[in-house]
Order: C-alpha cells, then sequence, then structure tokens
C-alpha cells in the first residue's frame, strides 16, 4: 500500500520552477483574496476581469510545468455534457432542428416575424440573447480553469495551506465588516449607503444579505476544518486535558475565534436559508468528523459545543430579536418565492431545452407577475430552478447530478483515506465539504450560485476537496 504520509512529507518543499511559479501563486491569492470586494463582482467588466485572471492563471500553471491534473471520470464527463449542452444553445439551427429542440422558441420567432411582416428565420438560437449566454458560457470556462489552477497548486502542501489561509482572511474582513453593519445600521457598503433595504443586516461587501450568507456558510466550515486540524489527533489517549495542554492551544482558539466571527456575521445577515445552511454543515462536518476520528470523538463536539456557545453569548449581546422575528415573516418571503416558483416552472415547461445562460431577466417579464407595477425578478430565488430553465433539463441534470456525486465521492473518500494524507488536508477538505454542502443546501431558496464571487469560491472548496484527498494525481 503506498503511504501518503510519506508522499505528502515528500512534496512539502515543492514549489513551481522558476519566476512563474511565483507569479501564478500570486495571481491565484489575488483572485480569492479580491474577487467578493466589489460587490461580489456582479458588475460585468468586473466579471471579465476576473475571467481574465482566471485564463491567466491556468496558463502560467501550464507554462511553468506544475504537477498535471486531468478531469476524468463519470463526474468530469457530467460536467462536459452540461457544457456541450449549454454550447449547443449558442449556435443558430436550422428553422426545422429548432422547432424539435425548442418549439415554444420557434413559435415566438414565428408570431414575431408575422408581427413585422417578414419572413420566419431561416436559422436562429435557442438562447434568446446570444451574447449573454456567451459570456456566462464563457466564464463558467473560466471557473473551470481556475480549478485547474487551484487543484494543480494544492498538490503542494505550503500552497495548499496558503490557499486556505488567504480565503480565512477574506472570511474575517467580511465577518468584521458585517457585524459592523449590523451594530451601526448607518454604515453602508462601501461607497453605498446604508438607505436600502437591507440596513441593519449583515452584507459585508455585498449588497444582498443572502448572497453573504452564501460566503460565510461556505467559510466558517473550513475556518473550523483548519481548527480542528491544529490538535492531536492520533494520539493513543487524547481528551479534554491532553487538549487543553496542546502548545498549539493558541493557534488553535485564534482559529475558532475566526469561525465564530463567521458564524455570528451569518446569524446577523438574518438570511433564512443561509442560517439553515449552516446546521446543514454543522452536521456534515461533525458526521464526518466522526467518521474518521478513531478514538478521538470527544474533542471535537467539545470545541463545536464552545463554538456554539461563543457565538450564542457575544450574538445575544447583539441581540437575536431580529434574527427570530426574520423566520416568522411570511409575507414577501417564503409565500412569495412559492409565487414566483410556480411560474417559472411554467418557463421550464415551454423550453425543454432552456433559454439560455444568464437569460432568465430576458425571459421573465413575459412569465412572473410579481404582483407590483415596474418590478421584476432577475433570478428564480432557487437556483435550480433556474438552471433548468436556462440550462434545459439535459443541461441542468447534468451537471446537477455532477455536483452531488462530487460531494458524495469527497465524503466517501475522506472516511476511506482518513489521516493517511494528513490532518490539515483532511480536515479543511471536510470543512469544504460542509460548506459546499451549505451552499447546496441554499441554493434551493436563494440565487447565490448566479454571484461571480461566490462561484469563485464554490470552484476553491471545490479544488480544495480535490486537491486534499487526492494529494497526487490519481482521483479515482
Amino acid at each position: 500500500m503506498d503511504n501518503w504520509q510519506t508522499y505528502a512529507e515528500t512534496v512539502a518543499g515543492a514549489q513551481p520552477r522558476g519566476e512563474g511559479g511565483y507569479l501564478v501563486n500570486g495571481v491565484v491569492y489575488l483572485i480569492i483574496a479580491t474577487v467578493s470586494l466589489l460587490f461580489g463582482a456582479v458588475q460585468p467588466w468586473i466579471t471579465a476581469l476576473y475571467a481574465v485572471l482566471m485564463i491567466l492563471a491556468f496558463g502560467l500553471v501550464m507554462w511553468q510545468e506544475a504537477p498535471a491534473w486531468r478531469p476524468r471520470g463519470l463526474t468530469a464527463a457530467l460536467f462536459g455534457i452540461f457544457l456541450a449542452a449549454t454550447g449547443v444553445q449558442l449556435i443558430a439551427l436550422p428553422a426545422g432542428w429548432l422547432a424539435w429542440i425548442s418549439p415554444w422558441r420557434a413559435t415566438i420567432l414565428a408570431q414575431a416575424a408575422g408581427l413585422l411582416d417578414r419572413a420566419a428565420p431561416a436559422a436562429a438560437t435557442v438562447a434568446y440573447a446570444v451574447n449573454t449566454a456567451l459570456a456566462r458560457w464563457g466564464f463558467v470556462i473560466c471557473l473551470i480553469l481556475f480549478y485547474h489552477a487551484c487543484v494543480c497548486l494544492g498538490r503542494q502542501r505550503r500552497t495548499f495551506t496558503r490557499m486556505v489561509a488567504v480565503a480565512l482572511a477574506v472570511g474575517v474582513f467580511e465577518a468584521v465588516y458585517g457585524l459592523l453593519q449590523a451594530l451601526a445600521p448607518g454604515v453602508g457598503v462601501w461607497w453605498v449607503p446604508a438607505d436600502f433595504a437591507y440596513a441593519g443586516c449583515a452584507t459585508g461587501t455585498y449588497i444582498c444579505r443572502n448572497h453573504f450568507a452564501g460566503l460565510m456558510g461556505m467559510l466558517w466550515p473550513l475556518a473550523l476544518g483548519a481548527a480542528l486540524a491544529q490538535g492531536q489527533w492520533q494520539a493513543p489517549q487524547m481528551g479534554l486535558k491532553a487538549l487543553l495542554a496542546d502548545t498549539r492551544l493558541g493557534r488553535q482558539l485564534v482559529v475558532y475565534l475566526m469561525a465564530g466571527l463567521m458564524m455570528l456575521a451569518l446569524l446577523f445577515s438574518r438570511s433564512r436559508g443561509g442560517i439553515l445552511g449552516m446546521f446543514v454543515s454543522m452536521g456534515v462536518v461533525a458526521g464526518l468528523v466522526r467518521a474518521v476520528s478513531g478514538r478521538f470523538r470527544a474533542g471535537p463536539y467539545i470545541a463545536m459545543l464552545l463554538l456554539m456557545t461563543l457565538v450564542i453569548i457575544y450574538g445575544s449581546r447583539m441581540g437575536f430579536d431580529e434574527i427570530v422575528a426574520r423566520f416568522f415573516e411570511i409575507d414577501g418571503g417564503a409565500d412569495g418565492r412559492l409565487r414566483i416558483w410556480k411560474q417559472v416552472w411554467q418557463m421550464v415547461l415551454d423550453h425543454p431545452a432552456g433559454i439560455g445562460l444568464g437569460n432568465f431577466e430576458v425571459v421573465e417579464p413575459i412569465y412572473v407577475d410579481t404582483g407590483r407595477d415596474n418590478v421584476w425578478y432577475r433570478h428564480a430565488h432557487n437556483d435550480y430552478l433556474q438552471l433548468v430553465a436556462e440550462a434545459g433539463w439535459v443541461g441542468a441534470v447534468a451537471l446537477t447530478a455532477g455536483f452531488f456525486m462530487f460531494l458524495a465521492r469527497g465524503a466517501r473518500r475522506a472516511m476511506q483515506i482518513g489521516f493517511e494524507v494528513g490532518r490539515f488536508r483532511l480536515l479543511t477538505a471536510i470543512g469544504a465539504l460542509g460548506g459546499l454542502f451549505a451552499m447546496a443546501f441554499h441554493g434551493f431558496l436563494d440565487f447565490n450560485f448566479q454571484i461571480p464571487a461566490n462561484q469563485a469560491f464554490v470552484v476553491l472548496l471545490l479544488a480544495i476537496v480535490q486537491a486534499g484527498l487526492w494529494p497526487r494525481e490519481r482521483n479515482d
């Protein structure tokens, strides 16, 4: 049997060769550190800037010959099907083909041509707004390249640790900024004043509290995993007394404090989906830690209990009343979402092949009646439903199945390989899985997967799982 710990130690000091190695590290760290800072990178020109940086990072990885990683297996094939299905939406198809693939789209084009007294187009795309769909499709490609770069760099222990550290630094900054907004309702988001719908909520550098909650939901379990990794896990006898005597306790407490800040900020975002997702991720992390921890079972639970106690104590000082009240708000909340989902479902039924990535806001006015004048929704407030509407059944099922298969595969691998990959890799990968499960749950209630910054952090967590649990090229 291969000795994974020996392998990890062998590559511990490995660094990319030449100046290109430092450059690619810097580009990856720059993306992680800054992508969330300007309102989640939702502005098209900011999204384009990060797309260029992701391409640059991938190109530098290829140039300096970092350890190779190749996509393989069913999961990679499903992502390929998604790309193919959404790529076909960009191609101008003959009218007969379009009528077969997307009958409603063909009917709309024929009716529009009749109103204009023109001949129906000989060829047309499935996507309604081709440029928008092409831009979104291209950014998906860039995210895949970014994933490749992060996985390749994550093979090296030092770079893996630094990527995690940069992500946690972002989480702490966002959490502190968000808590400041909750404590002082007059604080806005950078130069945007606080007199908007989410004044008094923690939003960090995001405008929407739900998107901020999505980011915190991904990062606090990663911090928890990093904190747990500071303890001694493989000693014959390891209990609370030994834990308190550990020389690394100070560092562990600092990282626990980081996780606590992120959890507090998530709570004071008042995002119901984000808060429920926090408990989902907590269950995932606790279950996986118990499965791999062997005789050291009490320590992690004691640590989580202390962390929750810290959150409750400080949260009670800030005031939980408005958070609790938020869960009892029905009008404009869950009831409104259900009404929207019902109307979006008709869009799905009319377009089995989809309407094109990013095209929801183009088609939405036809289907969704908000009940208010001059008000429309740019998103379906359900990532999975919007994915089916935009990518079609083939693309949506392939992408969703691939994502959840990756999560199941990662959880199974963590239980199988245990500490052979090293405790930091293992436990941060488990934390990353917890964050991804939280994001997957939150996707049923909001549209976090539509935010470029959150997409980048999803990709980063996927790469941490891949590089953490498979610290060499073999990934079966």
